[in-house]
């Protein structure tokens, strides 16, 4: 990239973006119906496009992934507009996410 202006602007949205997700843990799913159903609900909607040979999620017990909060009128007061120190994933701080299954609530 010619721009270092551009170039650096760019590093910078896209590094605040990454320290922004936070991660989420789906345990238990075989033991819970009702989040089972959400979640066929929701690969159903076309926005997850599988390849051949991935694994059905519906039947998998634990999932880990990441989400961004979003940003709406409801959250808009409240949602942080500076960049992170720190990413908000790391394991150690897994409890800033969401966790949800059969046992955890």
């Amino acid at each position: 990239m010619k721009d270092a202006a551009l170039k650096a602007r760019m590093a910078r949205h896209y590094t605040c973006f990454l320290k922004r997700l936070r991660l989420f843990h789906i345990t238990n799913l075989s033991k819970n119906v009702r989040l089972q159903a959400d979640l066929a609900g929701y690969l159903a909607q076309g926005l997850v496009n599988k390849d051949p040979g991935d694994p059905d999620l519906a039947k998998t017990d634990d999932i880990w992934g990441f989400y961004l909060p979003q940003y709406n009128v409801n959250s808009a007061a409240n949602y942080p507009r500076a960049c992170p120190d720190q990413p908000l994933w790391g394991f150690a701080g897994a409890k800033r996410g969401c966790r949800l299954g059969a046992v955890e609530r």
